[in-house]
């Protein structure tokens, strides 16, 4: 314990305190201040400033319990440090109150490491109890052999009724087949990825666009994420990957080993590349395939992340805007065609309807913070919008 990364961190904050405000060791005894350290640090919520992030602890809000899929949404200013907890859907009477102390776009594994180290505690709520997630695949894999006829299907952690998540590390079953893939293969499929795609991020640039599509697909089946034909995964790619699918795993009777396991289309790792590409591509300056390219992401994110953001949620708010802003410009590139006027005054509708849902999603986040912001530019470019499409189909 005491050689931990953390032990060593909590020891530098104690000096920092006993500096700070005079406390002599015996008055305060080390014990003493790292009890209070680790129920600060339990209990505290981020706080996003302009220069840097805070934590805070508040008497009521940090009463609320954790849950994978809250109830409420939160806010918190960075002026007043006020922080607001609104329901994100209805809440029947009697119901618990609750938050989450993690990503809600991590996978299981993930979001149950992250809370056994931080927080102390083994989550046992109904998704980290669901294998798919509640519907959303953030952890599935593709089971090669259900998918050759391009319809992708999901293998996902093998839990036993009412298991928990003590070990991280699960074999997976195909939900059609029943194909087993060891937790190894798996885990060192999600390593490798992963690894691959953190070094991608420690560059992002409009440049680094092909890397990432490169990554893209090579880690899924791309086909099912874009529409356009110019980012499908050619059919040749998939006859030769289903080619090499069938290597039997020595005394593993129901075990496959793939030559390559690719990650389902709601992978949380596919689904943080398709964010990253969404925002690279570029709405000004571009050429209309590179900005169907970008409607592409943008649609599969709100499809893909559905299931998980039921009521507010600024990450649906700002990616509604985004691909409203994408339609608008894919508008302004088509209006030279005047056959397609009725299509025109189709996509127009789209665009004012997705700057009404966002409007919607973003009105509480604080002026203060990015979203907020965002609210407001997203009100002005409706009301602009609205404007210019009336005068344009009049």
């Amino acid at each position: 314990m005491e050689a931990s990364p953390l032990f060593a961190t909590a020891n530098e904050i104690e000096q920092i305190i006993r500096n700070e405000f005079g406390l002599t060791p015996t008055e305060f005894p080390k014990s003493e201040i790292l009890v209070v350290q680790a129920i600060l640090d339990i209990n505290a919520y981020e706080v996003r400033m302009c220069d840097s992030n805070v934590q805070a602890v508040y008497t009521l809000a940090s009463l609320a319990e954790h849950n994978c899929n809250p109830n409420t949404h939160k806010t918190i200013c960075s002026n007043s440090l006020e922080l607001t907890f609104r329901a994100a859907t209805d809440i029947p009477q009697g119901a618990h109150i609750s938050t989450t102390y993690c990503d809600i776009l991590w996978p299981t594994w993930h979001r149950q490491k992250y809370l056994q180290w931080s927080k102390f505690f083994i989550c046992k709520c109904e998704r980290c109890l669901s294998p798919t997630e509640l519907g959303s695949h953030l952890a599935a894999i593709v089971c090669m052999d259900c998918s050759k006829s391009r319809e992708t299907v999901p293998a996902v952690p093998l839990l036993s009724e009412n298991e928990s998540w003590e070990t991280i590390a699960k074999n997976y079953h195909c939900t059609t087949c029943n194909t087993i893939f060891p937790a190894y293969e798996c885990q060192l499929t999600f390593k490798k990825a992963e690894h691959e795609l953190s070094e991608l991020d420690k560059d992002v640039s409009t440049e680094s666009i092909p890397a990432f599509e490169h990554w893209l697909n090579k880690w899924t089946l791309t086909e099912q994420i874009l529409s356009s034909g110019a980012c499908e995964r050619k059919d040749d790619d998939r006859d030769e990957i289903n080619k090499t699918a069938h290597m039997e795993i020595p005394h593993r009777q129901t075990a496959k080993c793939y030559a390559r396991i690719l990650l389902h289309p709601k992978h949380s790792l596919i689904l943080d590349a398709c964010h990253t590409m969404f925002l690279l591509y570029p709405k000004e300056d571009c050429t209309i395939n590179q900005l169907k390219r970008k409607e592409c992401f943008g649609t599969h994110l709100l499809k893909a992340t559905k299931p998980l953001f039921t009521g507010i949620s600024k990450f649906r708010g700002t990616i509604l805007y985004e691909l409203a802003m994408t339609k608008a410009a894919i508008l302004v590139h088509q209006l030279e065609d005047q056959g397609m006027m009725d299509s025109l005054r189709h996509l127009a509708e789209e665009v004012l309807q997705l700057l009404h849902e966002s409007q919607e999603l973003l009105k509480y986040e604080p002026i203060d913070q990015p979203e907020g912001h965002l609210a407001q530019t997203g009100a002005s470019q409706l009301e602009q919008l609205t404007l210019f499409f009336s005068e344009l189909f009049s």
